[in-house]
């Protein structure tokens, strides 16, 4: 039971930012945060992981017999043959040898690598372990409710403080560095939660609400009056967490859920009550935190305030010089995890915080891979897809396919799932679970 349990607090410590600065870089008195080099509470989890797995697998009494019969492993079987397994393997190394010498921060560049590396391992370590998926959503939606609960209380009190074993930073609706709503002078902080921004907190609030009813919909026949009051207030604690965001693609992401999965239903006459109610729940309390907050809804959904306009220009500009550094680099990318440093080079006089990541994750992952990287990038998808995700997509197209939709809407809107280890962990394990069989 060790690697599942693992397995469980992995997902249940993504969501918190406690680490540990094995390099920080300062430009001009000011941490830049994109040249950061750190080791997260959960790696040292995914690293106890590994190796209480592999400790078990090589006491195994089976594993000779196991490795007569399937000597490929997880390769799939496309490319099971030797010479196509090699030819992927070379085509694979010798990409990323190039793309981290076309870096400027090498070291950087190899630090991101090794996250993808990372990423990998989860995913083979998930198609290997023994789990349940509705464990695996209950730690996620159990850590949200947590994140949420702290998003209110900073929302509310206008702030909160620092507590490093967390990765908690202080937040204050009077710093000028944190996100508001600002209304007639007066300034609101955003919910942060335990994450950096209140848009990642947001996108991942989506993700836990999916959730959420996906353990409501396969626990409904065996919960106790008392657990399924306990799931329907989470939903309604989890929608109240993500209205605090003021993210306004996840608040569009969540419209089009619930529309979405209303119509499904209705067409698949499985609308059942559960599922009324808590949509019910998810609407109701939207409409009545709108109403309450409205003044702060009208800005955040209008554009006509300063922090709006600004937000606006600073997005386009990031798509301006996206599209100048891929017309630069198209072939092979400026390197993993080396945008900002790029846009550093390129304009030394602008402030650190002016140089961010162009808030798309797909043109972002052009920038730093090139047209090269994209092409094997999508060949190894496609390739895993082609053996055994359309399978497995078939039997939870569902809560898996709403969840995957809502990872490629936000990537649309925000980098965080590509530029933060536990956006990019967070995907990988919606892979191993969709690749699961």
């Amino acid at each position: 039971k060790a690697p599942e349990y693992l397995l469980y607090l992995f997902v249940f410590l993504l969501p918190w930012q406690t680490r540990w600065i094995a390099r920080d870089t300062v430009v001009n008195s000011v941490a830049w945060e994109y040249g950061r080099i750190g080791v997260y509470g959960f790696d040292i989890i995914f690293i106890l992981l590994g190796c209480v797995f592999l400790y078990h697998r090589h006491m195994s009494e089976n594993l000779r017999e196991e490795n007569k019969l399937k000597k490929t492993g997880w390769i799939p079987a496309c490319l099971s043959g030797r010479q196509a397994c090699a030819g992927m393997t070379t085509m694979g190394v010798i990409f990323v040898a190039i793309n981290i010498l076309m870096a400027a921060d090498k070291v950087l560049a190899i630090y991101w690598w090794l996250r993808i590396m990372e990423g990998v391992g989860l995913i083979w370590l998930m198609k290997k372990i023994d789990y349940a998926k509705i464990k695996l959503a209950a730690a996620f939606v159990l850590s949200m409710l947590f994140s949420a609960g702290l998003g209110i209380y900073q929302f509310m009190n206008g702030g909160s403080g620092a507590f490093k074993w967390l990765g908690l930073a202080w937040r204050e609706a009077k710093n000028l560095g944190d996100s508001v709503v600002e209304v007639n002078g007066e300034r609101f902080l955003r919910a942060y939660g335990s994450l950096s921004h209140p848009n990642i907190l947001a996108g991942f609030l989506v993700v836990a609400l999916i959730l959420a009813f996906y353990i409501f919909w396969q626990t409904k026949n065996t919960n106790s009056k008392k657990q399924n009051i306990f799931l329907y207030l989470s939903i309604i604690f989890l929608t109240s967490g993500l209205f605090f965001t003021f993210s306004r693609a996840a608040w569009l992401a969540g419209i089009i859920l619930c529309i979405v999965s209303g119509v499904i239903w209705i067409k698949q006459k499985s609308f059942e009550r559960y599922k009324k109610i808590g949509l019910a729940g998810v609407v109701l309390t939207a409409i009545i935190l709108t109403g309450v907050y409205w003044p702060l809804v009208a800005v955040r959904t209008g554009n006509e305030t300063r922090l709006e306009i600004k937000s606006t220009t600073e997005r386009l500009s990031g798509y301006h010089a996206a599209v100048e550094i891929i017309k630069g680099q198209p072939l092979w990318g400026v390197g993993l995890g080396n945008y900002t440093k790029f846009l550093a080079q390129k304009n030394p006089e602008a402030a650190v915080w002016e140089n961010q990541p162009v808030h798309n994750v797909f043109v972002l992952m052009w920038a730093e891979l090139g047209m090269v990287g994209i092409l094997l990038l999508g060949l190894l998808l496609y390739i895993l897809w082609k053996e055994q995700g359309a399978l497995a997509m078939k039997k939870k197209w569902l809560t898996w396919g709403l969840v995957g939709s809502v990872f490629i809407f936000l990537g649309l809107f925000d980098h965080y799932l590509w530029t933060l280890p536990a956006g990019l962990l967070l995907v990988c394990v919606y892979v191993g679970v969709v690749l699961k069989k």
